[in-house]
């Protein structure tokens, strides 16, 4: 039988990994924040999503979608370390934050479900490949 290249990991997996890319992409804006306007930082929390909805599925990529937002906000928009915002171009750029971040987590965790059903099909045939094999010997 043929190994799979990706497997897409367990629930818990998945949302361990949300965690840990919207925490790398925290620590990568902050250490970049110097060099970079605040609405380019928010580029590395869409990869974040891409990431962990690629590799988690789309519950991961939804979750990362969510966790990014807030962290985004806590960390990036003034008033900084609040959830608040008092800008309001803070509050649209934020919000079409989170709907980029939402519809790509979704698309890339479709991608990844399809991805497994494809899988799963295909091995699903081959079994039944070899077993009309082994019937008509």
């Amino acid at each position: 039988m043929r190994q799979r290249l990706l497997i897409s990991p367990p629930l818990f997996q998945a949302l361990m990994m949300a965690v840990g890319s919207v925490v790398l992409a925290t620590l990568a804006a902050l250490g970049l924040q110097g060099f970079f306007a605040v609405y380019t930082l928010s580029n590395l929390y869409l990869l974040a999503v891409l990431a962990s909805a690629l590799f988690g599925g789309i519950r991961g990529g939804l979750l990362t979608a969510f966790l990014s937002f807030l962290s985004y906000n806590f960390y990036f928009i003034p008033p900084r370390f609040t959830l608040s915002v008092t800008d309001p171009n803070d509050l649209f750029a934020l919000f079409m934050y989170l709907v980029a971040a939402l519809i790509t987590g979704g698309l890339a965790g479709k991608i990844r479900e399809h991805y497994d059903e494809v899988e799963r099909r295909s091995e699903l045939m081959r079994t039944i490949a070899a077993f009309s094999g082994r019937l008509s010997a």
